[in-house]
């Protein structure tokens, strides 16, 4: 037996209009001033450091500790991934080894 997939679309082929404003509140870019955006690996580093010895740390044994730690390491993974992918476009495109020049 196939369970049918819900849609979002009616039976006419539009798309509803509650998905519509969805999609265009959730795609739409956001412009930071330039100071913020600058800082905002290092705002990941810092809050994911400190969720992540919190939840290593806290002598609490309560449920939220494992969802911190994991939040942390999220958070220093963006972090990094974030710094490196500005680091790249900063230098360029890099020739690749079989490239001449």
């Amino acid at each position: 037996m196939e369970l049918e997939r819900p849609s979002v679309r009616d039976r006419c082929g539009r798309v509803h209009a509650a998905c519509r404003i969805l999609a265009g509140l959730l795609l739409k870019p956001v412009w930071l001033p330039d100071g913020i955006y600058a800082a905002l690996p290092w705002l990941y580093l810092g809050t994911g450091s400190a969720a992540l010895l919190g939840g290593l740390y806290l002598p609490d044994t309560s449920w939220y500790l494992p969802y911190l730690a994991l939040a942390g390491v999220a958070l220093l993974r963006a972090a990094t991934g974030i710094a490196a992918a500005r680091r790249r476009r900063r230098q360029g495109p890099a020739l690749s080894p079989d490239s001449p020049g």
